[in-house]
């Protein structure tokens, strides 16, 4: 927080809960002009029209660019799935409680299920129970679960493509393609 002024970030994520507006994760460039990774919850207050830094507890996700997240119905819980972190992508689910402020992370009764790691997907939360997870830019998804064709390799170095997947992720059980 500079001044009572959000920090300047992109690649981050945002939710809305009781009338407020939460920005978490992204990058940004200190005064040096040095991109810095940011792991700093900021609460923004349309009704004062005033941004606060908020304190977490719990130990928040590593991958702090083009994860992506949404919010239950009741705007109680926030999850943030995958993202990009120094080369490496990430499929680790955590949630932000966002009446406490505490994170946790989410593991898959059975990981050979899970998503392949990826950032850039899109994530939406269906019936308030169920996180539908679509897409993405990775590493390919698990032969075990996804067709050849849920998979377009790109020319990186880092054998990273596009993907087409969707998965479920119902009720804090595991993930079903």
């Amino acid at each position: 927080m500079i001044n009572g002024e959000p920090i300047p970030r992109w690649s981050h994520v945002a939710v809305a809960h009781s009338g407020k507006v939460y920005v978490w994760g992204g990058r940004s460039k200190d005064a040096s002009q040095t991109t810095k990774l940011i792991s700093i919850v900021e609460e923004f207050d349309p009704v004062t029209m005033k941004w606060t830094q908020v304190h977490t507890r719990g130990e928040h996700p590593q991958w702090l660019e083009r994860c992506t997240c949404t919010c239950t119905e009741d705007g109680g819980t926030l999850y943030v799935f995958g993202g990009y972190h120094e080369g490496t992508f990430s499929n680790s689910l955590y949630m932000l409680t966002l009446d406490t402020m505490s994170w946790e992370e989410i593991h898959c009764c059975d990981p050979e299920c899970s998503p392949g790691r990826k950032a850039a997907a899109g994530m939406v939360i269906w019936n308030n129970d169920t996180l539908v997870l679509f897409g993405g830019y990775g590493l390919p998804p698990t032969k075990r679960f996804a067709p050849d064709t849920a998979y377009v390799q790109n020319t990186s170095p880092d054998g990273a493509g596009w993907t087409n997947d969707i998965y479920l992720f119902i009720n804090r059980w595991g993930w079903m393609y």
